[in-house]
């Protein structure tokens, strides 16, 4: 009664972004330059307002006269001061905390998060979940498991937090509040630091939940890994579960496991039938049996998920697969609305602007159109860059991400994800940019002293597993301080916040090296042939 009294709150407390949402359809143009006046007139007071004279704009091509398209790179003096504690530089807004993603200059970005952007992601994700609740009711009555990441320690000198708790952070302070009631795994589960006890302990208490209605995951592969350790670990779990224990590969400290035991109470007849229904002939329907109510899962599914997200399909055949809409650290730009082609562009959360491109694929060169247009300017079947404006600080921010629109809804664009304008590998979410990588591999020739007459770092999989192997052609004396090479490679790589992360969980493998001592180029396209 408890989860289901939660679910219900929670659906009705989305009802008034979802009308909302349905209202801007009627006046898209409007929507839109509310929420850039309202961005202005917020942050006039701010060192960047005053800069570029936000309280004299009053049409937007005032806006788009008076402030230039944006990277990351032109905030990295005003975050450096933010991060010294000092307020009321991009944004009046006092800022919450500043959260990591991958840059291409370093190995990170910092981006300023306020109570009022949380709000504007909100006012995309509240549809999207009433949506979901509305179509598949059953969702209402369980539990919910929203992807808990382990902490990652990211080594920054700031006077405010550096990233978020959880991914719960982004759903808004009461569902926040009210997932309390309905997730399986409590959120100190990340508190973990041995890899293994947090697949572990997350792995305990989502078997423990029968009444499992929905899973929120980002790479697919993140669950794919998850599941795999039930094999390893089932009769250790069935017992742990059975007698409310945790006893994970290595020992937990003593107060976390206190907190964690909080939650637990033996559960015998939980137990008797997982281990029935694991020693079962019915392998094929194995998680069907687990969690016999569970309805929906979500996570990304492009290019780069295709062959784990049809794993992960036919490990979950009873289940309805939605994919996530285009949410970036910096901004929320789509979500998904079930039976409906595309993504939604979420109109009533940010300024958008966009540039059209045109281009054969997303591999080969592209030209960017000079004019900018806006979202009631686009049109079916064109290519766009998506550039935002947000109340986290960010103005006319050039978001790298490459759109299509597929359709519209009324006069709401219907958008997919293409890729990235910029060349970003991608693979688990890792996010390793070109720019960042070609420094890597710069600081650690010079660091060998060595000159490769050929290097490319590239993703590989093999065995159902992915890794990023750098090519070299070399002189065969490289050989005695390979190992040394290879650890320092992956120690650069992992100062990448997504990297690292993907590293601990074993979403990708350690890199490695491949010497080639002559024919570069055929040898390398060789050994990609026989990986992917």
């Amino acid at each position: 009664m408890k989860t289901l009294f939660a679910n219900i709150i929670w659906f009705l407390s989305t009802i008034n972004n979802t009308i909302a949402y349905k209202l801007a359809g009627a006046n898209v143009v409007k929507v839109q330059k509310k929420i850039l006046f309202d961005t202005l007139r917020k942050n006039a007071g701010s060192a960047f307002g005053q800069k570029h004279n936000f309280a004299n704009i009053n049409t937007i091509k005032e806006w788009q006269e008076s402030v230039p398209l944006s990277s990351y790179e032109d905030y990295e003096e005003y975050v450096e001061q933010i991060k010294k504690g000092q307020e009321k530089i991009l944004t009046e807004d006092k800022i919450i905390l500043l959260e990591p993603t991958s840059g291409s200059s370093g190995s990170n970005k910092l981006i300023p998060y306020t109570d009022d952007l949380q709000k504007q992601f909100q006012k995309a994700i509240d549809p999207w979940i009433f949506d979901l609740m509305t179509k598949h009711k059953g969702i209402l009555s369980g539990k919910h498991y929203w992807s808990i990441s382990p902490v990652t320690k990211v080594s920054v000198d700031s006077k405010l937090p550096v990233g978020f708790a959880s991914d719960e952070e982004y759903l808004g302070t009461i569902a926040k509040h009210l997932l309390r009631a309905i997730r399986p795994v409590p959120n100190i589960v990340r508190e973990i630091e041995d890899i293994e006890s947090f697949y572990y302990v997350s792995l305990f208490f989502l078997l423990k939940e029968k009444n499992l209605v929905f899973i929120s995951i980002w790479h697919p592969s993140w669950l794919i890994i998850l599941l795999s350790k039930f094999d390893i670990y089932a009769k250790q779990l069935f017992q742990d579960i059975a007698r409310g224990e945790l006893n994970p590969p290595k020992p937990i400290k003593d107060s976390l496991k206190k907190e964690l035991l909080y939650f637990i109470k033996p559960a015998q007849k939980r137990a008797e039938e997982l281990e029935k229904i694991f020693n079962s002939d019915a392998q094929g329907a194995l998680y069907q049996n687990i969690w016999p109510k569970l309805k929906v899962i979500s996570s990304w599914s492009d290019k780069n998920t295709g062959s784990t997200n049809e794993q992960l399909k036919k490990i979950f055949p009873h289940v309805f697969f939605q994919d996530k809409g285009l949410i970036a650290t910096e901004a929320i730009v789509s979500f998904p609305i079930i039976n409906h082609l595309g993504k939604h562009l979420a109109i009533n959360s940010h300024f958008f602007e966009f540039r059209q491109i045109e281009f054969d694929n997303i591999y080969s060169e592209h030209k960017k159109n000079k004019e900018i247009l806006l979202a009631h300017q686009l049109k079916e079947n064109s290519h766009y860059e998506v550039i935002i404006t947000t109340f986290g600080g960010l103005y006319r921010y050039q978001l790298g991400d490459i759109i299509k629109v597929v359709g519209f809804k009324h006069d709401f664009p219907l958008i997919e994800f293409v890729g990235r304008s910029k060349a970003v590998s991608d693979v688990c979410g890792e996010k390793l940019n070109e720019i960042h990588v070609a420094g890597i591999l710069r600081e650690i020739f010079d660091e060998y002293n060595i000159s490769p007459s050929f290097a490319m770092l590239a993703p590989n999989k093999e065995n159902n597993k992915f890794f990023y192997t750098l090519f070299l052609e070399i002189d065969s004396s490289i050989q005695k301080s390979q190992d040394n090479l290879k650890n320092s490679l992956e120690l650069k790589l992992k100062e990448n916040y997504h990297y690292d992360n993907c590293i601990k969980l074993e979403q990708l493998e350690k890199s490695r090296i491949f010497i080639i001592k002559d024919n570069a180029h055929k040898v390398y396209l060789e050994k990609m042939n026989s990986l992917v």
